[in-house]
């Protein structure tokens, strides 16, 4: 696409889809994101609340694509507050996760004695319910 200078081609990527698209999608490359693709961007475009802790987006500057640092590989759509903690990495068994995103559906049983789909988990762990069935165990 001919640009007449510098500002017309920054206008075109801040306001048109195609190049917000095209932006973010660069930014997650740039950022070491791996097979960033249309399927990736709809699936973010779409997800309207936290993978993690189900609080919905208010905006996009509050919607974070995770990924694995090592590996690159995508992990979850997150608020800005989870992608700033580590402490739901751990509870959630992400390596896991990163290995095999397909297994989202699965279910987990928990060792209070629930069975529980994986994307729900980190919630899980900190319900009363959890916590009560643990005890008895």
């Amino acid at each position: 696409m001919p640009y007449k200078d510098k500002a017309d081609q920054i206008k075109w990527a801040r306001e048109t889809d195609k190049g917000k698209k095209n932006n973010r999608m660069c930014n997650w490359r740039n950022k070491g994101v791996n097979d960033v693709n249309n399927e990736l961007y709809e699936y973010y475009l779409n997800c309207n609340e936290c993978e993690v802790c189900g609080k919905e987006f208010e905006n996009t500057k509050n919607k974070i694509l995770d990924h694995d640092h090592e590996t690159g590989k995508f992990r979850y759509i997150l608020c800005r507050e989870c992608n700033n903690r580590d402490s739901w990495k751990y509870k959630m068994g992400l390596k896991e996760y990163a290995d095999n995103r397909d297994n989202w559906n699965v279910y987990y049983n928990c060792e209070c004695g629930s069975v529980i789909k994986k994307a729900e988990k980190a919630r899980h762990l900190k319900t009363k319910k959890h916590n009560t069935n643990n005890n008895n165990i």
